[in-house]
């Protein structure tokens, strides 16, 4: 596997974790669970490391 190979394969695993946190935070949003909501906010701190927008 190239390196050409190797980086669109990690953008779309990247695109896939970014889908799968979003699905994830939409799907719980509501939830008045307090361990549910801590959760969403250390995923969404935690991803603001990576990508700041």
């Amino acid at each position: 596997m190239g390196a050409t190979s190797r980086y669109r394969a990690s953008i779309r695993l990247e695109r896939g974790r970014i889908a799968n946190l979003q699905t994830a935070i939409l799907t719980n949003r509501g939830d008045d669970d307090f361990f549910i909501q801590k959760a969403i906010g250390w995923a969404l701190r935690d991803y603001g490391k990576v990508n700041s927008e």
